[in-house]
């Protein structure tokens, strides 16, 4: 009678949890002994983070990990997939336990400029950390992206490395098919996602309405994300005078319930996210979203069946083509709401095209890449 295999999962970020649910998904098929430690922050609300078919789940806190609770797991497991760490100490740890642990490693990456082509960044802390990477990168064989253009970009940059592709969410919204064009006088349902903060750009959208009142009676439109600086508040602040102004705008100041931010999502007929696609992280080095990096929001346009208004330099998931409607300047994005909404502009075939994406959406080549990870001793069985 074979083993069954082991795998334990280690989450450094609770944000990352719709990534978590995707690597459980992948692992399931295969039998395998799922166990995992999520690192949180205090006000994380950890029972909903826990996905079906995990046997042991712990959480700790990311400004002070305890790993005590799952090295047990580490000692046993047939396969360990480690999350991108992004603090000092975190990065130290891994090294440490990849030295200690004899079973096959695998280290997701999100950041893969930060990873593999780092810019040198003159200060100590940084630096520091950019050699910690180095030495991670050194030690591990296998790394895993979360995106099927990153996956591109890394075997054209990385042929000599070994890269595995699972996506950083998967379909799991019970949502309806595409409903028709909104009839005459219905508003056209317009869903921000995303936490408000200065990584996004909201300035060009507050300013545009506070201008203008063409799109005042048809688009209702939903910041869906609660404030996490200083910035966001203000943006919420100014929101709430668009409102008195008769503008239908809604914005959450805390965290959205689970089952409001999935009604939402499945209520709204376009999805947009308006966003810089070169980022610079807090370490000074810079991504590119669609190359290097992935954003949410495709996940949730994937998962959603919805189209997605992105800006136009933005290279989307393959699993998403044909749903994204590109904009050159965010001042055309009020343009193109005011044509979908007064039926000028055909939304249709995007539905169509999104729906029939989520429907072909297959995580067996990702299934069967962690498969081929794990030791030929302890094959996995079918589930």
């Amino acid at each position: 009678m074979t083993k069954t295999p082991s795998v334990t999962l280690i989450i450094t970020d609770s944000h990352h949890t719709s990534y978590l649910t995707s690597l459980v998904a992948c692992l399931r098929p295969l039998g395998c002994h799922i166990s995992v430690l999520l690192m949180t922050d205090l006000d994380d609300p950890v029972d909903r983070f826990r996905p079906p078919g995990v046997e042991h789940f712990f959480t700790t806190l990311q400004e002070r990990p305890d790993f005590s609770a799952i090295r047990p797991h580490l000692k046993r497991a047939d396969l360990i997939v480690f999350d991108e760490p992004f603090t000092f100490r975190i990065m130290a740890t891994f090294l440490i336990l990849s030295l200690r642990l004899s079973a096959p490693m695998v280290l997701s990456i999100h950041n893969l400029h930060t990873w593999f082509f780092p810019r040198l960044v003159a200060r100590p802390k940084a630096l520091a950390k950019t050699l910690l990477r180095k030495a991670l990168t050194m030690r591990f064989r296998h790394f895993l992206v979360i995106g099927s253009n990153i996956l591109d970009y890394a075997h054209k940059r990385l042929p000599g490395r070994d890269f595995l592709y699972v996506p950083f969410g998967i379909p799991e919204a019970d949502c309806p098919p595409p409903a028709d064009a909104a009839s005459a006088g219905e508003r056209l349902k317009v869903v921000i996602p995303g936490s408000v903060n200065r990584r996004r750009d909201y300035d060009w959208l507050v300013d545009s309405l506070e201008r203008g009142q063409r799109l005042k009676d048809c688009v209702e439109i939903t910041l869906l994300g609660r404030p996490l600086d200083e910035y966001g508040h203000k943006i919420l602040e100014r929101c709430q005078r668009l409102r008195e102004l008769g503008w239908a705008l809604e914005t959450f100041p805390d965290f959205v319930p689970r089952k409001e931010y999935h009604r939402r999502l499945c209520e709204a007929d376009v999805l947009l996210s308006v966003f810089d696609i070169r980022y610079r992280t807090a370490d000074g080095q810079e991504e590119i979203y669609g190359q290097s990096k992935e954003t949410g929001v495709s996940y949730l346009a994937l998962s959603y069946a919805k189209p997605l208004i992105a800006p136009a330099e933005f290279v989307p998931l393959h699993e998403i083509e044909g749903q994204v409607l590109p904009y050159d300047q965010p001042e055309a994005i009020l343009d193109l709401l005011a044509d979908i909404a007064s039926g000028r502009f055909d939304l249709s075939p995007y539905r169509s095209r999104a729906w029939a994406n989520r429907e072909s959406f297959d995580l067996g080549p990702s299934s069967a890449a962690l498969a081929n990870q794990l030791p030929r001793s302890a094959p996995p069985t079918k589930g």
